[in-house]
Protein backbone atom coordinates (compact mmCIF):
# COMPACT_ATOMS: atom_id res chain seq x y z
CA UNK A 1 0.00 0.00 0.00
CA UNK A 2 1.33 3.61 -0.69
CA UNK A 3 2.18 6.52 1.53
CA UNK A 4 1.38 9.31 -1.23
CA UNK A 5 -1.19 11.49 0.37
CA UNK A 6 -3.62 14.45 -1.27
CA UNK A 7 -3.34 17.90 -0.02
CA UNK A 8 -6.43 18.59 1.26
CA UNK A 9 -7.07 18.92 4.83
CA UNK A 10 -3.90 21.47 4.44
CA UNK A 11 -4.52 24.46 7.30
CA UNK A 12 -2.84 27.50 7.34
CA UNK A 13 -1.85 29.59 10.69
CA UNK A 14 -0.21 32.35 11.29
CA UNK A 15 -0.22 34.49 14.47
CA UNK A 16 0.45 38.36 14.36
CA UNK A 17 3.60 38.20 15.88
CA UNK A 18 7.17 37.92 14.69
CA UNK A 19 8.26 35.59 17.57
CA UNK A 20 7.00 33.46 20.60
CA UNK A 21 4.15 32.52 19.37
CA UNK A 22 2.25 29.53 21.39
CA UNK A 23 -0.93 27.64 19.91
CA UNK A 24 -2.97 29.89 21.23
CA UNK A 25 -1.92 32.75 19.05
CA UNK A 26 -2.07 30.78 15.72
CA UNK A 27 -5.38 31.59 13.56
CA UNK A 28 -6.31 29.77 10.44
CA UNK A 29 -6.57 31.50 7.82
CA UNK A 30 -9.86 30.52 5.95
CA UNK A 31 -10.75 28.94 2.85
CA UNK A 32 -7.31 28.94 1.65
CA UNK A 33 -4.78 26.73 0.62
CA UNK A 34 -1.04 25.67 -0.60
CA UNK A 35 -0.66 25.70 -4.35
CA UNK A 36 3.10 25.02 -4.26
CA UNK A 37 6.51 25.81 -2.35
CA UNK A 38 9.41 26.42 -4.47
CA UNK A 39 13.37 25.59 -2.95
CA UNK A 40 15.97 25.99 -4.88
CA UNK A 41 20.02 26.78 -4.37
CA UNK A 42 21.72 28.97 -6.31
CA UNK A 43 24.36 27.60 -8.89
CA UNK A 44 27.62 28.81 -8.26
CA UNK A 45 30.33 28.68 -10.77
CA UNK A 46 33.31 26.88 -9.45
CA UNK A 47 35.16 26.47 -12.86
CA UNK A 48 38.88 27.31 -13.34
CA UNK A 49 41.79 26.92 -15.97
CA UNK A 50 42.22 23.37 -13.68
CA UNK A 51 38.37 22.49 -14.36
CA UNK A 52 38.96 18.84 -16.51
CA UNK A 53 37.40 17.48 -19.54
CA UNK A 54 35.79 21.82 -19.89
CA UNK A 55 33.15 20.70 -18.36
CA UNK A 56 31.99 23.62 -15.49
CA UNK A 57 32.15 22.43 -11.97
CA UNK A 58 29.54 24.61 -9.85
CA UNK A 59 28.85 24.58 -5.64
CA UNK A 60 25.49 25.00 -4.28
CA UNK A 61 24.83 28.84 -2.94
CA UNK A 62 22.68 30.76 -0.99
CA UNK A 63 18.86 28.45 -0.57
CA UNK A 64 15.83 30.69 -1.74
CA UNK A 65 12.31 28.85 -0.76
CA UNK A 66 8.73 30.14 -1.02
CA UNK A 67 4.99 29.14 -0.49
CA UNK A 68 1.73 30.30 -2.69
CA UNK A 69 -0.99 30.54 -1.01
CA UNK A 70 -4.46 31.74 -1.52
CA UNK A 71 -8.06 30.67 -2.00
CA UNK A 72 -11.42 32.62 -2.20
CA UNK A 73 -11.33 36.31 -1.36
CA UNK A 74 -13.32 36.92 1.70
CA UNK A 75 -12.40 40.91 2.89
CA UNK A 76 -15.71 40.35 5.08
CA UNK A 77 -13.39 37.57 7.55
CA UNK A 78 -11.10 39.03 9.90
CA UNK A 79 -8.28 36.39 8.89
CA UNK A 80 -8.33 37.71 5.16
CA UNK A 81 -7.77 41.56 6.36
CA UNK A 82 -5.47 40.46 8.86
CA UNK A 83 -3.24 38.77 5.71
CA UNK A 84 -3.63 42.11 4.21
CA UNK A 85 -2.45 44.28 7.20
CA UNK A 86 0.12 41.89 6.89
CA UNK A 87 1.30 42.37 3.51
CA UNK A 88 0.83 46.16 3.98
CA UNK A 89 2.96 46.12 6.87
CA UNK A 90 5.99 44.10 5.69
CA UNK A 91 7.21 42.98 8.32
CA UNK A 92 7.68 39.79 9.94
CA UNK A 93 4.91 36.88 10.91
CA UNK A 94 4.80 33.37 12.28
CA UNK A 95 3.48 30.72 10.02
CA UNK A 96 2.82 27.43 10.43
CA UNK A 97 1.59 24.93 7.49
CA UNK A 98 -0.07 21.92 8.98
CA UNK A 99 -1.11 18.51 7.04
CA UNK A 100 -2.88 16.38 9.52
CA UNK A 101 -3.48 14.35 6.67
CA UNK A 102 -0.52 12.08 7.07
CA UNK A 103 0.69 10.65 10.00
CA UNK A 104 2.61 11.41 11.50
CA UNK A 105 1.22 14.66 11.56
CA UNK A 106 3.56 17.04 9.76
CA UNK A 107 4.08 21.17 9.92
CA UNK A 108 6.23 23.43 8.33
CA UNK A 109 7.24 26.64 10.90
CA UNK A 110 7.85 29.81 9.29
CA UNK A 111 9.22 33.16 10.41
CA UNK A 112 8.40 35.33 7.37
CA UNK A 113 7.29 38.04 5.01
CA UNK A 114 4.19 38.39 2.56
CA UNK A 115 5.99 39.68 -0.24
CA UNK A 116 3.09 39.16 -2.53
CA UNK A 117 -1.03 40.10 -2.34
CA UNK A 118 -3.12 39.89 -4.90
CA UNK A 119 -6.42 39.43 -6.05
CA UNK A 120 -9.09 38.57 -8.86
CA UNK A 121 -12.10 39.87 -9.60
CA UNK A 122 -13.91 37.85 -13.11
CA UNK A 123 -17.39 37.97 -13.82
CA UNK A 124 -17.46 33.79 -14.32
CA UNK A 125 -15.07 32.79 -11.65
CA UNK A 126 -15.32 33.42 -7.52
CA UNK A 127 -12.99 36.10 -6.46
CA UNK A 128 -9.73 35.13 -5.48
CA UNK A 129 -6.48 36.27 -3.94
CA UNK A 130 -2.62 34.91 -4.15
CA UNK A 131 0.31 35.56 -1.77
CA UNK A 132 3.49 34.41 -1.18
CA UNK A 133 5.15 33.49 2.16
CA UNK A 134 9.17 33.88 2.26
CA UNK A 135 10.63 33.14 5.20
CA UNK A 136 13.62 35.25 7.23
CA UNK A 137 15.71 32.04 8.00
CA UNK A 138 15.25 28.74 7.50
CA UNK A 139 12.00 27.11 8.03
CA UNK A 140 11.53 23.82 10.00
CA UNK A 141 9.81 21.02 9.30
CA UNK A 142 8.09 19.02 12.65
CA UNK A 143 5.86 16.28 13.88
CA UNK A 144 2.88 17.42 16.10
CA UNK A 145 0.11 15.94 17.57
Amino acid sequence: MTLAWRGQGTRIQYALMASGAVDANYRLIDECRVSNDQDRSEELDASNHDTPGRFREYVAGMRDVQWTIGGNWLPQVQSHQDVATMYNNGTTYQFRIDYPQITPHMRWQITGVITQFSHTYDANTLASWTGTIRPAGAPTLVTYT
